[in-house]
């Protein structure tokens, strides 16, 4: 995406605007697809479980309620177990 992203002169604009807006080094762009590169999904895991809090969501679902009764019932036991 990075790179269709500044594959046009909109684009690259908007990616010099944000350096501008929010104040960060030219190196910024440079160096975003190696520090991406960078994170380990052991890091990603680690961060998700910091700020998601599966406990605090809120579920909604939509459907034809007899259709979707039995499954509703096998995902509620499965939140019910701790994870």
């Amino acid at each position: 995406m990075f790179v269709l992203r500044n594959s046009n002169p909109g684009g690259i604009i908007g990616q010099l605007n944000t350096l501008d807006l929010h104040g960060l080094p030219e190196t910024y762009l440079t160096e975003q697809v190696k520090n991406i590169n960078a994170v380990t999904p052991q890091q990603v895991s680690q961060i998700a479980r910091k700020y998601i809090r599966p406990e605090a969501m809120t579920v909604v679902v939509v459907g034809d309620k007899k259709v979707i009764e039995q499954q509703l019932k096998k995902f509620q036991a499965e939140r019910k177990k701790p994870m």
